[in-house]
């Protein structure tokens, strides 16, 4: 089964649909929906983001399922070392053209703990890409981190800059205005070069 839907807020939306269809009641654990609800709200930053319709009437099925927003906002409760990392975020910012700010961690996850797992530090990316998107006349933000063999790319924009369009150009995808990808087998560096000629190419 294919199912695309680029209008969707999240992907988690998008399995609710589906379950919504096919599971009967009293199947889907209350964890579970717990979880998909802290996915819909990282992904639509709390409801105020891509939000439509067909959100609304997906959380509703997860509150149903006993989701609650209380419980699943605890999944997003910060560590000290998730605080190094973000304060590692911040000190490699840079402006690129004046309206689009990158940043990256170039070492693994091991460099914070091992409490720190591969989805902790993609996580961290996608919070860095949306608190740099804040910053004045920033149009499109990129947060790059290399785990083991694999550079994670989350890209915002604020609608002026189809972040899509260019990390399709990477395998990736999204929305126009959120997206991400993934490269194996590079360095940290060299995507973000990969990333400017992309932009250049682009005229952005």
């Amino acid at each position: 089964l294919m199912y695309i839907s680029p209008a969707a807020s999240s992907t988690c939306e998008m399995v609710a649909e589906i379950l919504e269809e096919l599971l009967p009641q009293g199947v889907m654990q209350k964890p579970e929906a717990n979880l998909m609800l802290a996915g819909i709200m990282l992904d639509t930053k709390n409801f105020t983001h891509n939000v439509k319709d067909s959100t609304f009437a997906a959380v509703q099925y997860l509150y149903d399922r006993q989701a609650r927003t209380d419980t699943a906002g605890t999944l997003f409760s910060e560590r000290p070392a998730d605080l190094a990392i973000s304060s590692e975020f911040g000190q490699n910012t840079r402006i690129y053209k004046e309206n689009i700010a990158v940043t990256w961690i170039e070492s693994s996850d091991s460099a914070y703990g091992d409490d720190i797992a591969d989805v902790d530090i993609r996580v961290a990316a996608s919070k860095a890409a949306d608190k740099l998107l804040n910053i004045r006349n920033i149009d499109a933000t990129f947060a790059l981190v290399r785990s083991d063999r694999t550079v994670y790319i989350s890209a915002r924009s604020n609608g002026k800059i189809n972040v899509q369009l260019i990390l399709e150009r990477l395998n990736g995808g999204g929305h126009f205005d959120v997206a991400g990808a993934q490269v194996v087998g590079e360095s940290v560096m060299n995507v973000l070069e990969t990333l400017k000629a992309f932009n250049k190419q682009l005229g952005i």
